[in-house]
């Protein structure tokens, strides 16, 4: 009888062991969360910006101007644009 209320009282305390645990890890997960948040916002702030402020990666050329040739020149002389 005594054994019976010692092993009730071990899994009792097992049990408790475990749910205290499982709260320390699903209070851990939403800080980590929280934080997940935080970063993406910035993320999506930062993006913002450099869309805004000229900076965007897509949609950007290249504005390297093309090298003329010797005929090319000429032809431009010839007709007094340059």
């Amino acid at each position: 009888m005594e054994e019976d209320v010692k092993q009730q009282k071990e899994v009792i305390s097992g049990s408790q062991n475990m749910i205290d645990q499982a709260r320390e890890q699903a209070n851990r997960i939403e800080a980590a969360n929280k934080r997940q948040e935080e970063l993406i916002k910035r993320q999506e702030e930062i993006l913002i910006r450099a869309q805004f402020g000229g900076r965007a990666e897509a949609g950007s050329k290249d504005e390297t101007p093309k090298e003329e040739t010797p005929a090319e020149y000429k032809e431009k002389v010839m007709k007094g644009e340059l």
